[in-house]
């Protein structure tokens, strides 16, 4: 935590500064309360365009809602995404699964 302070006075002392902000960074960090993370892996999925809503419903089914996927629709599909680690089993059987039914042209596991 950084605190700046723009008053260039001395009136609260040095007691007073430290009281000051240590009770107003003591009350940020209450305030803000405790961000839980999940641990994941990130894949590159390439793909044709009639297969995108497959896809689509792969990465959000996979535990994270696809919220944390980048697509980006050029001459093919592709797809970032990161997978909770728990998931990664499942989601990895599903690619390979897509593979098979030329579903999906590549994927693989980015750099940890």
């Amino acid at each position: 935590m950084v605190v700046t302070r723009y008053f260039g006075g001395v009136k609260l002392g040095v007691r007073g500064l430290i009281e000051a902000y240590g009770s107003t960074a003591t009350a940020a960090l209450s305030a803000a309360g405790e961000a839980g993370r999940v641990l994941c892996r990130r894949y590159r999925v390439v793909a044709p365009y009639e297969t995108v809503r497959t896809l689509e419903r792969l990465v959000q089914g996979c535990g994270s809602g696809g919220d944390a996927a980048d697509w980006s629709y050029g001459e093919r599909v592709e797809v970032r995404c990161s997978v909770p680690c728990s998931e990664t089993g499942a989601f990895e059987g599903s690619l390979e699964e897509l593979l098979r039914m030329k579903a999906v042209f590549t994927w693989e596991i980015l750099e940890e």
